[in-house]
């Protein structure tokens, strides 16, 4: 690290005798006698025992099997990322909500929608119906009004002895009254 950078992209100090080279000065920097601290010192002081393995001498499966019981001594390791994955999962609950919400929106909106719609049906419906019944009512009066002259003339000319005709069809009570009127009334 302590490399400069034009040393670094040059190449240099990245073949295997200058990785040795660098590994037994960073050994001897962490495992002096001479009082200064070495990094396991930094651990043993915060009450963390340091996991010594020889790695050179031992098979890499007893390796493995010792850093697992030594990782869970006190219990299985706990992942710190939880609260990531907490707030992930708030995250898509108030998303799931949201949608939940949003979907009960657009429900009740088609509901009443539909209500609206039904209401204008039915309203319409009714002016319809009341249009209806005015244009038969307007078209029954225009017809009386029509029919006034010939009633009017009906009643000037054959009323009165139409109406004698059925006052003696009435006295006489003939088997046949209409027979009887044609043929007693004949001009």
């Amino acid at each position: 690290m302590s490399q400069a950078e034009q040393e670094a992209s040059s190449g240099k100090g990245y073949n295997e005798s200058e990785i040795k080279k660098k590994l037994a000065e960073y050994r001897e920097a962490n495992c002096k006698e001479d009082g200064t601290p070495s990094l396991s010192d930094f651990f043993k002081e915060r009450g963390l025992e340091p996991l010594a393995i020889n790695i050179e001498e031992k098979p890499k499966e007893v390796i493995l099997q010792q850093m697992k019981v030594y990782t869970e001594r006190s219990g299985k390791p706990k992942n710190y990322m939880t609260e990531d994955e907490d707030k992930e999962q708030i995250r898509q609950e108030n998303v799931k909500k949201h949608q939940e919400l949003l979907a009960q929106k657009k429900e009740i909106e088609k509901q009443e929608e539909e209500k609206t719609e039904k209401s204008y049906i039915v309203q319409k419906e009714s002016i319809d119906a009341k249009r209806i019944e005015k244009y038969l009512e307007q078209e029954r009066q225009l017809l009386e009004l029509k029919a006034q002259p010939l009633k009017d003339a009906i009643m000037e000319n054959i009323g009165g002895i139409l109406t004698d005709g059925i006052a003696e069809v009435c006295e006489k009570m003939p088997e046949d009254p209409v027979e009887y009127l044609v043929y007693s009334f004949t001009y």
